[in-house]
């Protein structure tokens, strides 16, 4: 594949890599008029490769996955970091996310065979989307995938079938629809009441809900997974989130005298296409810690985000 022939006549707009570095991997400078990232030539690949071409930071992934779990961590002992496979997905990328210690979230068969064929930690792992199929489902408990996100109780059903036919108790998570709406494209929204995803929160539907989970057989209730939506640069939309769900715990253990162990807030923290977007990869860890104020949880609990998107772009 061959490049177009340059326009000459265009003029440069003089802004520095200093500037730029909201929006660049971190090892991004300009060279004779030439991007470099990690070392080499952008030009000289992009006529080498054709275009259009990704290009990953392996420096800049990494460097972005240890800031969110030292972010967490320092503040959240027993959190856990958890890269969504959606962002971007290649063996390499997931031995790159098993050694920097981060949790995996695949969506369908073909991510959790990729996930395997890389090594990945099986226990490690957390099966979403809310369209799986039986046999996703059992290749995903065939496997020991760790966490397997509930988004209905068709589902439920179908996971304590399968899990009792291979003879082992699976966790789950119950995905709840908090009824959040995130400041972000009205199409790109799931934590609204009327969302296609997971148990929604009218009339109560939800709570009830975590009943037939608990009595389930073959099952475990190891949390609670929401998703307010993506490309979100409000956090305070986070905070509410969070406010909301540790209240929807606090109830389960009053009412069903259950604890919940773990709490999965979801991704969907904004990622910087112009300058104005940028913020610092630990802007989400104040949302989530003065969510939920006023209500007490007692013993080990655990504090999942999910940065996805940001972990491998700007």
């Amino acid at each position: 594949m061959s490049l177009a022939p340059s326009d000459h006549t265009k003029q440069p707009d003089n802004r520095t890599t200093m500037e730029l570095g909201a929006v660049l991997p971190m090892t991004a400078e300009v060279r004779d008029d030439h991007l470099f990232v990690g070392g080499v030539d952008m030009v000289e690949l992009a006529h080498k490769e054709g275009t259009a071409l990704y290009v990953m930071d392996e420096r800049d992934m990494r460097t972005r996955m240890e800031t969110y779990l030292e972010a967490f961590r320092s503040r959240y002992e027993n959190s856990d970091v958890i890269f969504a496979s959606k962002a971007f997905l290649n063996k390499e990328t997931a031995r790159i996310v098993a050694q920097e210690g981060l949790c995996l979230d695949v969506s369908g068969g073909g991510e959790l065979w990729c996930a395997q064929q890389a090594g990945f930690p099986m226990e490690r792992v957390f099966v979403h989307g809310n369209n799986k199929t039986p046999q996703e489902l059992r290749e995903a408990i065939s496997a020991g995938a760790g966490r397997i996100v509930v988004d209905s109780r068709i589902e439920l059903g179908r996971i304590s079938k399968i899990a009792g036919e291979l003879g082992v108790t699976q966790d789950i998570y119950m995905r709840v629809t908090p009824g959040v709406e995130a400041d972000t494209h009205e199409y790109i929204r799931t934590g609204c009441e009327d969302s296609k995803f997971g148990f929604t929160m009218l009339d109560d539907f939800a709570f009830k809900c975590v009943k037939d989970a608990l009595e389930a057989p073959n099952v475990r209730l190891a949390g609670f997974h929401c998703h307010i939506g993506s490309q979100i640069f409000a956090l305070h939309s986070f905070a509410e989130a969070v406010q909301v769900m540790v209240e929807f715990i606090a109830r389960v253990k009053e009412t069903y005298g259950y604890e919940v162990e773990e709490l999965d807030m979801g991704g969907g923290l904004g990622i910087a296409h112009r300058i104005a977007h940028h913020q610092h990869l630990a802007a989400l860890v104040p949302a989530g810690q003065h969510g939920g104020d006023g209500v007490g949880l007692v013993g080990r609990f655990g504090y999942c985000p999910r940065p996805d998107r940001m972990c491998v772009y700007p």
